[in-house]
């Protein structure tokens, strides 16, 4: 397996520290150039061509997953348990929204 390459990408909304007040890893199914440029003050490490592990913050552990979200690709949560759960929180959210009217 090849050498895990890591970004550190300038802050843009943190304290300037990565202090936001919810902090995640997931694995993403998406490569690290894919993601990097979008990461904003993430952490992104590759795991493979087709893989990376992204550290990020938000304000909302809902707001992180939602964030998380927007990179269209599977996700892993690595942790913690408060990610996993706005996930599941914002899947019956989603999937009430695509119900017909």
């Amino acid at each position: 397996m090849p050498a895990a390459k890591s970004a550190q990408v300038t802050p843009s909304g943190s304290t300037g520290d990565g202090g936001w007040p919810c902090r995640g890893e997931v694995v993403l199914g998406r490569p690290a150039a894919d993601v990097a440029p979008f990461a904003g003050d993430g952490i992104v490490e590759e795991l493979g061509p087709d893989r990376c592990r992204l550290v990020l913050g938000a304000w909302s552990w809902v707001g992180l997953a939602a964030t998380l979200g927007r990179f269209d690709a599977g996700v892993e949560v690595v942790g913690p348990p408060e990610l996993r759960d706005a996930f599941a929180r914002l899947s019956r959210r989603f999937a009430h929204a695509a119900r017909p009217r």
